[in-house]
């Protein structure tokens, strides 16, 4: 006899108005059973929007969020997670595990397939099942153009102007500049950061991406950026606003290192594998067919010889002294893939073992690690990601750094002044944690609206020592005191400043040796002070 299909129960729908077991009479229904902070989960309900989108109407998809850790029931975090990510599916979040229990569907993710008469007719586990489509058809469905039963809306989008789950973050070559990716405004602006005014001055954006991810510089000012749901890798020239695939095709490409021969390192979370883009594709911008280079393909913790380890939801790589150093998300630990070819794990935890223990790597406990970062003294940050943490791997062992507040922190990158940068998702925001203050501080954007209206901030190009001349802001009454400095100072033949009474004036200033940095030009009245930052490059 077929299984007749349990009620779906949960605490609460979260981008859905409430529904009844009723409500799916007459309608095959697919269960997509996910838990948060699973790369897997995310590459299945992806396939299960893209099969709701075809067969409308003629079929209901909920995705069921059945948390696998203490840190997931949180109906906030779920909740944010969902936003973010835009789920155009009804999701029903089972903090108790009382729909998981019924169905007990053997892990996550699962989709559990019931057809009009609400029998159950077969589950399917893992993400790597191309099987759905043909299932759903099993069941009597149909492409349908007529929208699905249980529609569903999002929270209200952010101000352009604002961040938007911000989900990466690097540090250019030129000193003070950085790149952020921008996820919820699909777009990645490039700015200067004042760690005295606590401030990132937006001076360029690349935008029409897609959910950009995390981000790795790369010389001359080039970023590299991951584009998880597309399964692409691409180069970014802020210069020129311009976009170069590198690889596409991956399954959930999250992470990203320059090699030490120009090649690119990238951590497929959704294939478990860490792969590597040719510096051959990297220089020439290229689209090349990646290598595999450590990773069986299935699911686990076991070290090795590199092809034969197993990884588990590789989130981020960092180049060392000694091979590529690698975060495994599902499996909770810090791992290593040696330059002989083989993977170690440096910590020793375990997918269900989880916790904010600090002292030596074997005995230390981390919930979710996403990001792993070098920094000038040898020390690494890693982002702590359901911890909502932040914690530093130096001398084989792990601390936990004072910045608390923070919300599923997703990406880090570490400043030359030893300073991190952290982008702090769920709280919209990008933090500077002062490591030797021991604060932490948000970043106020500066400068968005003008670059937004501009387009870009075009870069303030010269030849070395010749006259420059500048516009200089007018805030408040005057006359203004300008002043016009460059970091680094060698940059100008000297710094000017001057007194000026005319609005929206010009002043000269003599440029000094070939290289690239800042420009600043500050503008002070009486108790008003503005101050535009700009990259500068003298040839």
């Amino acid at each position: 006899m077929p299984l007749s299909a349990p009620p779906a129960t949960g605490s609460v729908w979260i981008n859905t108005p409430p529904h009844s077991w009723k409500d799916l009479a007459g309608v095959p229904t697919v269960l997509g059973f996910w838990t948060l902070g699973c790369d897997g989960s995310a590459v299945v309900l992806r396939r299960l929007e893209r099969l709701q989108r075809e067969f409308g109407a003629s079929l209901q998809i909920i995705a069921v969020h059945s948390p696998r850790t203490a840190a997931a029931q949180s109906i906030e975090r779920v909740s944010n997670h969902v936003h973010r990510m835009k789920l155009a599916l009804p999701v029903l979040h089972d903090a108790d595990l009382e729909t998981f229990g019924r169905y007990s569907p053997g892990g996550w993710p699962a989709c559990v397939f019931i057809d009009a008469k609400q029998n159950v007719k077969g589950v399917v586990l893992g993400s790597d099942s191309d099987l759905m489509t043909d299932i759903v058809s099993h069941l009597g469905a149909v492409p349908s153009k007529e929208p699905a039963r249980f529609r569903v809306g999002f929270q209200a989008p952010r101000r352009a102007t604002e961040l938007s789950f911000p989900s990466g973050v690097t540090v250019l070559d030129t000193p003070g500049v950085v790149a952020v990716s921008d996820e919820g405004h699909d777009r990645v602006l490039f700015g200067i950061v004042d760690a005295e005014a606590h401030t990132l001055s937006v001076t360029s954006i690349v935008d029409n991406l897609h959910r950009p991810g995390k981000l790795m510089a790369l010389p001359g000012g080039l970023v590299a950026v991951c584009q998880p749901d597309d399964g692409t890798v691409s180069l970014l020239d802020p210069g020129k606003r311009t976009v170069h695939p590198l690889a596409v095709n991956l399954v959930r490409p999250v992470g990203l290192c320059l090699d030490l021969d120009g090649s690119i390192v990238v951590s497929d979370a959704g294939d478990d594998r860490l792969l590597r883009i040719s510096a051959e594709s990297v220089a020439n911008r290229t689209v090349g067919t990646p290598k595999v280079i450590a990773g069986s393909g299935f699911t686990g913790q076991n070290d090795g010889a590199a092809g034969r380890a197993s990884l588990s939801q590789p989130n981020a790589v960092c180049r060392t002294t000694t091979g590529v150093l690698f975060v495994d998300a599902g499996s909770n630990n810090i791992r290593l893939l040696t330059d002989k070819g083989r993977v170690h794990s440096v910590t020793n935890n375990s997918p269900t073992e989880v916790g904010l223990t600090d002292g030596p790597v074997h005995a230390a406990l981390l919930n979710r690690p996403v990001d792993i970062a070098g920094a000038p003294d040898g020390s690494l940050a890693v982002v702590d990601q359901l911890n909502n943490r932040i914690r530093r791997l130096e001398n084989g062992k792990l601390t936990t750094l004072g910045a608390k507040g923070l919300s599923d922190p997703e990406a880090a990158a570490v400043m030359l002044d030893g300073s991190i940068l952290v982008a702090d998702t769920s709280n919209h925001r990008i933090v500077r944690i002062d490591t030797g203050a021991r604060s932490a501080k948000s970043l106020q954007l500066e400068g968005i609206e003008r670059t937004l209206s501009l387009g870009a901030a075009p870069t303030v190009r010269g030849n070395a020592g010749m006259p420059l001349t500048l516009g200089y802001p007018s805030p408040g009454d005057g006359p203004w005191e300008i002043e016009v400095t460059a970091e680094p100072t060698n940059l100008l033949a000297a710094p000017l400043r001057v007194r000026r009474s005319d609005p929206g004036g010009e002043v000269v200033v003599n440029l000094g040796l070939a290289g690239q940095g800042v420009l600043t030009v500050t503008s002070t009245s009486v108790g008003v002070e503005r101050s535009i930052r700009l990259p500068l490059e003298i040839r």
